[in-house]
Order: C-alpha cells, then structure tokens, then sequence
C-alpha cells in the first residue's frame, strides 16, 4: 500500500493550483488568488504581530490610521 499524501503537502498542492496561474497562461496570478488570500487574511495573519516584523507595514499602517479624508467645498 502506498503511503498517504502528508497533509502539509496536499495543502501546498492546493494552494499552488489556486495562487499561480497555470503553465503557459498570461494571467500573472491564478484562478483563486483574491479569494486564497482572503481566507488566509481572515483566518491566520495578524497585523499586529505583522507589524511587529514589518517596519514599512508599520508606517503603512500608521498612515492609513492617520489618514483624515478632505471634502472638496462646493
């Protein structure tokens, strides 16, 4: 009997086929990729522990939190 696939490989198969666009396409991404990316965001990354690791996401962040909208006059 064959061994069993491990897990670890079977998730990186699937995240392969969803994230990189098939051999010989021009698409610069695959099929699934926002929605990959997604599900990733929601349930693992964490932006704080993120931004402990990541000067530029830091400054990104603060920016954006930062950021207070001007509203043309009419």
């Amino acid at each position: 009997m064959d061994d069993p696939i491990p897990i670890q490989l079977a998730v990186e198969d699937k995240l392969s086929e969803t994230i990189v666009p098939k051999c010989g396409s021009t698409a610069k991404i695959g099929p699934d990729y926002n929605g990959t990316l997604g599900r990733f965001i929601d349930s693992y990354w964490d932006v704080q522990r993120a931004k402990r690791n990541s000067p530029s996401l830091r400054r990104a962040y603060k920016a954006i939190r930062g950021f207070e909208p001007i509203l043309a006059k009419r």
